[in-house]
């Protein structure tokens, strides 16, 4: 159909003055303006919008249910521009996080939750994934902003900044040899069955990374997919765990497990924000992206701005 927008304005005003030459005034156009375009409207729908007489105008039965419709798709309208405007503002949309267990139990989870809160008309897509698919997930633009151990090597296009510190301990169970020690080094390790979390995380590569830097002939005895089932393997005496703190020291009340803290530099890892180099984050990642910015132990300093 052939129908504008200014069209259906002048029929609005029309209806709402009762009159063509107010409408014409108050539209800033000429009355014969106002009237062609009335009679257009007429032309595509095939009927009568308004009785003419002396005194101005009267609607009919068809001016009113376009009257109402055309208010609709005016309405319709509005929402749409306010929405794009609060889009653009980052008030409103999605915003797709990737990230790893240990940014999860070090504080993100809850500054999900807490940030929700406060933005409800923003939703949240949360994977949670090893290092190596955060990084991949951000660079090829699945994920707006990654959360990850800052242990490998960055690919190309993306860029971290600093989030949280995430501390690595010695998960043993309360009868292993190593239990009642104040500290453990890496060479103390080494005489015992070692569980690895998943052959792929950053985790495990930190750990065969160290040993090979000791020289020390380092393996796994055992391989585990997650954090969870090394901790319970842990609890069975089935050997010991390098953990985030996070996964163990809250459970050593409810498992025959301690944590026992590693005293060298490496247990102490970074867990960090990543985002696509050279680009502007924008819309409600941009609005997650500032409000993390405000969390405590966050680097403002070193983030991108507008």
């Amino acid at each position: 159909m052939n129908i504008d927008f200014v069209s259906l304005k002048a029929f609005l005003t029309v209806v709402d003055t009762e009159s063509i030459r107010a409408a014409s005034e108050n539209l800033n156009l000429s009355i014969s303006a106002v009237s062609r375009r009335i009679s257009e409207l007429e032309i595509e729908f095939g009927q009568q919008l308004f009785t003419r007489h002396s005194r101005g105008v009267e609607i009919t039965e068809a001016g009113r249910l376009l009257a109402a419709h055309t208010r609709d798709t005016f309405a319709a309208l509005d929402l749409m521009c306010s929405d794009m405007e609060k889009l653009k503002a980052g008030d409103i949309g999605r915003v797709m996080i990737s990230a790893n267990g240990s940014a999860l139990v070090n504080g993100l989870a809850r500054h999900i939750g807490e940030f929700l809160d406060t933005h409800p008309n923003v939703a949240i897509d949360l994977q949670e994934q090893l290092t190596p698919d955060i990084l991949q997930h951000v660079a090829n633009g699945s994920a707006d902003i990654g959360f990850l151990s800052n242990t490998m090597r960055l690919p190309e296009g993306v860029t971290t900044f600093p989030y949280r510190s995430d501390k690595l301990v010695l998960a043993v169970s309360n009868t292993h040899a190593l239990a009642e020690l104040e500290s453990v080094r890496f060479s103390q390790m080494l005489e015992f069955q070692i569980i690895g979390v998943s052959e792929t995380s950053s985790l495990t590569r930190l750990l065969r990374k160290v040993g090979g830097m000791a020289n020390s002939g380092f393996s796994y005895s055992y391989m585990a997919s997650t954090n969870e089932i090394a901790r319970t393997m842990v609890a069975n005496n089935l050997g010991i765990a390098v953990l985030p703190e996070k996964f163990v020291a809250p459970y050593t009340r409810m498992l025959p497990i301690r944590a026992v803290p590693i005293a060298e530099e490496w247990a102490s890892r970074e867990i960090s924000m990543a985002v696509r180099s050279g680009e502007d984050i924008a819309g409600p990642a941009r609005t997650f992206f500032e409000w993390i910015k405000a969390s405590p132990q966050c680097d403002t300093d070193t983030l991108p701005s507008n």
